[in-house]
């Protein structure tokens, strides 16, 4: 080869590079030329060259006699660095991360995309589900209610279908509304039946007596309440009856410890009377089925009136048991005595006053 032709080689060597490389390369090439520069691709390419023809130059000489005994004693060295080097992460051109980086990116776009769609399809079905019926009240269930209506219920919740389904339900007024529409219901809750339906769930206070007022009965609730607006004409014999009583302590205390009392004693009271004394203003007169009288206060008498048939039966006549400050029994008889005796004691005393009377007047004459 001459001279001459030696340009025209490295020229058409050029030329077939320039047309294997991409149009990027290309371009890269006119604008570091332009710039008095190399592009660092092409030192690349010079180094890995310069690093083939030095693993050429070390294979020449590991194939010579005077080094195979040096290799052999670093045969174990050389399995360890290859250990070492499987466990280096390998390098990778900017070519080979480009699709892993546009599938990286992808990704990222697909997730900040659903979660877009997903805000805006939450707050579509929000705003769908607030108009539509399904939100509203649809029907009202009355459960638990045994003597109040559920008419009278469902119309003091004041609640209808136009009104939202959640706003009711966490509405404290509508359970305030119902427990102060009727003086039975003791305690009242809201739950939500199937998609937009209310149950409306009642307690009622228990009857456990009637009270007395001429002819006719009033129903008396647990709490201690006459039921001065509900009347019968006959009251049910399982029930107590109630004679003089008002709306008050001595009634509440009677009612709210009726339930201490052994049912056996109960179930033998036929009445209660309210007789206050000047001393004690929450005594109280029961008379049995068996013929006795119990006398005792409101406010212990589930302490001492469980006694009662031991009392009784120590008794030899009928009478009266007084648990007043402690207990003891007096027959009738022996009260007639006493208060035949306390009327001639009180007749003569009036007698005797009146005589002293006449005779001051007889003086002033």
């Amino acid at each position: 080869m001459t001279k001459d032709d030696q340009p025209s080689s490295e020229q058409d060597s050029n030329e077939t590079r320039e047309e294997m490389l991409t149009p990027w390369q290309r371009e890269n090439i006119r604008y570091l030329e332009q710039h008095g520069d190399r592009p660092q691709w092409q030192d690349v390419e010079e180094e890995l060259e310069a690093d083939q023809e030095l693993e050429e130059e070390l294979l020449e000489e590991e194939e010579s006699p005077e080094i195979v005994e040096e290799i052999e004693t670093d045969e174990s060295r050389e399995e360890q660095d290859k250990k070492v080097l499987k466990d280096l992460p390998k390098s990778r051109s900017f070519a080979d991360k480009l699709p892993k980086m546009k599938v990286q990116r992808q990704q990222r776009l697909k997730k900040r995309l659903t979660l877009l769609v997903s805000l805006f399809g939450i707050a579509a079905l929000g705003m769908i589900y607030y108009v539509s019926p399904l939100s509203k009240v649809n029907r009202l269930e009355i459960v638990g209610n045994q003597k109040v209506e559920a008419s009278l219920i469902a119309k003091a919740t004041k609640l209808s279908d136009k009104d939202g389904i959640w706003s009711a339900y966490f509405d404290k007024s509508v359970l305030a509304k119902v427990k102060a529409s009727h003086p039975r219901i003791k305690d009242v809750e809201v739950h939500l039946s199937k998609i937009n339906n209310l149950k409306i769930v009642v307690t009622e206070f228990s009857e456990i007596a009637y009270a007395k007022e001429g002819k006719v009965f009033h129903p008396v609730l647990e709490n201690g309440v006459i039921l001065t607006n509900e009347t019968v004409e006959q009251a049910d014999d399982q029930f107590l009856v109630l004679i003089n009583f008002t709306p008050g302590v001595s009634l509440e205390n009677l009612m709210a410890n009726i339930n201490k009392v052994d049912e056996v004693v109960k179930n033998n009271i036929k009445e209660i009377s309210s007789t206050p004394s000047k001393n004690n203003e929450y005594l109280v007169t029961m008379t049995m089925k068996d013929g006795n009288q119990i006398i005792a206060s409101t406010k212990d008498y589930q302490d001492k009136i469980n006694y009662y048939p031991q009392v009784a039966s120590e008794m030899s006549e009928k009478g009266v048991v007084d648990m007043e400050a402690g207990i003891f029994s007096t027959s009738f008889d022996e009260i007639k005595k006493q208060k035949a005796e306390e009327k001639a004691k009180n007749d003569y005393e009036a007698w005797l006053k009146q005589l002293e009377d006449e005779n001051k007047e007889k003086n002033n004459e």
